[in-house]
């Protein structure tokens, strides 16, 4: 399945090829004004995955940082609280070496049952599967990383071929 997006830098469509993913949308507010200086912002990608071998899956919140706040947020690793829902790693594109700061959380079979349910019959039936295990193992925080490197990089990749 081809997912239309939008090339944050340039507004043009670009479709990336999508068989585990969600639709990625990408958000940046090109420039603001400070001191009479236009400033870069950020970009923001918010999309729902589901890695292969990996029966979660889960809301994914990538953010650009600097090399400043990475140095700084690596050095303050150990005065973080971590939710166990929640895996935390960063990720440098290969094609400009920006660092990108990944948030992954479950997301509970519960909540997919209800929005479901509300979105598509317009019910408002509370679905609840009972003790769902929302923490993460160690090898599925390895899968996730590995699956989501990729896809980010061909992600990027796409965006850059079709803004040339």
């Amino acid at each position: 399945m081809n997912i239309p997006c939008v090339d944050a830098q340039n507004n043009t469509s670009i479709h990336i090829s999508n068989e585990y993913y969600g639709n990625p949308q990408i958000s940046r507010s090109p420039y603001i004004a400070q001191d009479n200086f236009a400033i870069n912002q950020p970009v923001s990608i918010n999309f729902v995955y589901q890695a292969p071998n990996d029966i979660h899956i889960y809301n994914i919140k990538c953010r650009e940082i600097s090399i400043q706040l990475l140095n700084e947020l690596s050095s303050n690793a150990s005065n973080i609280s971590f939710n166990q829902n929640e895996f935390i790693f960063f990720y440098q594109r290969q094609d400009n070496n920006q660092f990108y700061q990944i948030v992954c959380e479950i997301i509970s079979s519960s909540f997919i049952i209800n929005l479901l349910n509300r979105t598509i019959h317009g019910n408002e039936i509370e679905h609840h599967i009972g003790y769902e295990e929302l923490t993460f193992k160690f090898d599925q925080k390895e899968n996730l990383k590995y699956h989501l490197t990729q896809y980010l990089n061909r992600f990027f990749s796409e965006i850059i071929l079709s803004s040339r």
